[in-house]
């Protein structure tokens, strides 16, 4: 299933849920169970969305490092300082 329908099943869900809630007295049992799957709904929604959004977020810089990339030729780029930190940490233990 793709996230766009499952970002609508969701929404559809929460929706039916926030109907039913309706339906019930505001201290009842049942009208809280109801709020607590609403708040789980939100939470879900909010956590594919980010995901879908990190995705095309990632396929743009994708796209612009290839683009970089055609334009001035393959480059290696240099790893940050916190790698090559880490890189000779993990050199100077694999070799103890």
């Amino acid at each position: 299933m793709s996230p766009d329908k499952t970002i609508q099943q969701i929404l559809e869900l929460s929706a039916d849920a926030q109907i039913a809630r309706r339906s019930f007295p505001k201290d009842s049992p049942a009208f809280h169970a109801l709020t607590g799957a609403i708040a789980a709904y939100g939470t879900v929604l909010a956590l594919l969305v980010g995901v879908r959004t990190a995705g095309k977020n990632s396929r743009q810089l994708i796209d612009q490092f290839e683009v970089a990339q055609s334009e001035s030729g393959p480059q290696t780029p240099s790893p940050s300082p916190f790698m090559s930190s880490l890189l000779k940490h993990i050199t100077v233990s694999s070799s103890n």
